[in-house]
Order: C-alpha cells, then structure tokens, then sequence
C-alpha cells in the first residue's frame, strides 16, 4: 500500500496511466488479433514484473544430468491406443486449425503465481489438448451445446474439474518438482523437457492427485510415488 500524494504513489499512478494507453492504443487497431486488459500488474514496471515472477532460464545443467536425462526409456501413447496412431503418428492432419473452436481440446487460463514456471503450464496445456484427442475426452467448458462453466484458476488454487466429463487438469507442479535433469523449477525450464520427461516416467499426474503449491514462488521436492499417471506419445 502507499499514500496518495506520495512520491510512491504518484510513481504508480504514471505507470498504471502509460499501462492504460498502451491497452487502448492496441486495443484500437483492428489488425492485432487479441484484445488487452488492465490486471493486478498494471502498476509495475517491466523490470519489477520480471522479478516479481522470478521470470528465468534455468541453468547449464551438468553432462551427468543430461545423460541421464536423454538415457531414460520413453512410454508412449501408441502402447496404449494403437487404432489412433500409424508409425508413431496421428491418421490425420489438418492443415491449420483453430483449437479452440474444438470442444474439450482447449483448457481454462492458469495462474502460475509468483514462479517462473511457465514452462509447466506451457507442457500441460498441449498434454490435455493431446489427451482430449487421443481419448475422446477433455474439458468441454468452451463447448457451447452443454452449457458447461470453466472454473476460476487462481495461483495456489488451480485443481478443476469438468462438471459435465469429469476431467481433470494435469499437475504442474509434478512437472516443477519432479522434471530436474534439465529444468529449474521456479526459476524456468522448457516444455519441451517436460513433455520428454513425461513420456520417459510414464505419464503425468492429475492436478487432482498432485495440486499446484508454488504459487508463492517456493520450489517443492518431488512427491509422485505411486501415483496414477496418463500417459502421453
């Protein structure tokens, strides 16, 4: 909190002000594709943001570890679905798509909070897309012939559950905690990694079974034995 008429206050005001023009300038040119909003940053700058959410890269990992990484056996769907896939891939594939125009395939906006594990909700996002695909399954709140509501996702609070499928999100946190050989954490990794390791420990979590702790930016060590997993190609 700070006090109006303060130096700190009015330094506020002249972001949150800039922040608003920025947003209606954008928001006034029909040829960007999305629309922008005000929100709980709109009164820092960049750079504090940045800190904020310890945005980051995580380190060069050791030769030991990416050994150890790319040495793992990998688990793939066409085990376990093989009428869906040929030579390790799907039948078919559209040319361009518009995903969200796809019931079930498209999952609410997260919150990841005060940690740079975006690349968690990145690896999540596809792998409920893929699961909704490879089962006929998914999050049908975007399907507007049931009705369905996506409920709120706040940081440390993002379990859902589809009211109408029963579908839940996978863990972000499994993939924060557990994913170490080649990514950080809180202070960043990649997708990419994350979807390798899914594959090579035989699936993800849900969020249900390994919710979200790191919304406050604390790293948490991983707790994933025995736990039922889906697994992904």
């Amino acid at each position: 909190m700070c006090t109006k008429g303060t130096e700190e206050y009015n330094k506020r005001i002249a972001i949150f002000n800039s922040r608003q023009l920025e947003i209606e300038k954008h928001n006034s040119d029909t040829s960007n594709t999305y629309q922008k909003g005000l929100n709980q940053f709109s009164t820092m700058t960049d750079a504090e943001f940045d800190a904020w959410v310890k945005k980051g890269v995580p380190s060069a990992r050791t030769t030991k570890q990416r050994a150890l990484h790319d040495s793992q056996p990998v688990f793939t769907a066409s085990t376990y679905h093989p009428h869906l896939f040929k030579d390790g891939r799907r039948l078919t594939n559209a040319q361009t798509l518009d995903w969200r125009t796809v019931p079930g395939v498209v999952t609410p906006v997260k919150n990841q909070g005060q940690c740079g594990s975006c690349w968690t909700f990145g690896a999540t996002g596809g792998l409920e897309g893929a699961f909704a695909l490879t089962t006929g399954g998914g999050y049908s709140a975007y399907n507007s012939t049931n009705g369905a509501i996506a409920p709120s996702r706040s940081a440390n609070s993002i379990v859902y559950t589809d009211p109408t499928s029963g579908f839940t999100g996978f863990s972000e946190q499994y993939l924060s905690s557990c994913s170490t050989y080649l990514d950080g954490g809180c202070n960043g990794g990649y997708a990419e990694n994350a979807w390798v390791f899914a594959a090579q420990h035989d699936g993800v979590p849900s969020e249900v079974n390994y919710p979200y702790l790191s919304g406050k930016g604390n790293d948490y060590p991983c707790k994933a034995s025995g736990m039922s997993k889906s697994k992904f190609d």
